[in-house]
């Protein structure tokens, strides 16, 4: 079976202004894997990687509060989580097109 491109908007994490230890993403970047919490990891040539998290709550925005795993500074897929593969090659939608009503791909 061929590699697919897949068409995925990233989310660039960013400390939270509340604890900067702490990363805080859209509830929808997050999957369950063999009993473990995890996200896709955007590497530079455009492959993804599993990454191992742990996810301590939520924050006033309803966003998961990522304690262990990330040093905040990855781009981490955002939706079609379930959809992917360790090692598949993407491509990053870096601006929402207008028929993209909520920002959802």
């Amino acid at each position: 079976m061929g590699r697919k491109d897949y068409l995925f908007r990233s989310k660039t994490l960013s400390p939270s202004s509340k604890e900067l230890a702490h990363c805080t993403l859209p509830l929808s970047t997050i999957f369950e894997h063999e009993g473990q919490s995890c996200v896709w990891g955007v590497g530079t040539d455009s492959t993804i990687s599993r990454k191992v998290v742990t996810v301590g709550g939520t924050d006033a925005d309803g966003q998961a509060v990522i304690t262990f795993g990330l040093q905040g500074d990855e781009t981490i897929v955002r939706s079609g989580v379930h959809a992917l593969y360790d090692q598949e090659r993407v491509r990053i939608i870096e601006k929402p097109s207008a028929t993209n009503i909520g920002g959802i791909i």
